[in-house]
């Protein structure tokens, strides 16, 4: 009953996991859709590198890099506050509370904080892109949170774990 329950959670992890990266897919088509050039328009800038001379651009690349350390950084420092909490509601036994499933308030919260952080990054890119009509600078921005959200999929209960800061 134990594995059937921790993957019922996977499940759920990868289902939100896998959302997530489909909707910065889906910002890229819209970004092409949506500022597709008219007829007698000029072809957009094959700029792709963000302007540091602009401030606009300069603070997104800021809060790009801010919350990439925030999204790696930050999860396993709450999984950590949030175990003591844990133990002292399931179990005064720690091995007790490694082997059992997922736990929602100590995974979850962290996991669902990690790829909210993950997402920002591409709607900044995407904000930028937008404002600037100039689609191609989402994808420095896109790269980032993907990749990231790629290194951090939920593959295995063990994995989501140790990528939260659970030391086996």
């Amino acid at each position: 009953m134990k594995q059937q329950s921790n993957t019922a959670s996977l499940s759920i992890f990868r289902i939100i996991a896998g959302a997530l990266m489909v909707s910065q897919i889906l910002y890229l088509f819209v970004l092409n859709l949506v500022l597709r050039p008219m007829e007698g328009d000029e072809p957009f800038s094959p700029q792709w590198i963000p302007n540091f001379n602009d401030n606009f651009e300069l603070a997104a690349v800021a809060y790009g890099i801010l919350a990439t350390f925030i999204a790696i950084n930050v999860p396993p420092l709450l999984t950590k506050k949030m175990r003591p909490t844990a133990l002292d509601q399931n179990s005064s036994n720690p091995e007790e509370v490694q082997s059992s499933e997922l736990l929602p308030a100590t995974v979850f919260v962290p996991f669902l904080i990690r790829y909210a952080f993950l997402e920002s990054i591409c709607l900044v890119g995407f904000t930028i892109a937008f404002m600037k009509h100039m689609p191609n600078l989402i994808l420095p921005f896109f790269a980032v949170s993907f990749a990231l959200m790629l290194r951090y999929f939920p593959t295995s209960s063990k994995k989501v774990k140790i990528n939260l800061g659970f030391r086996f």
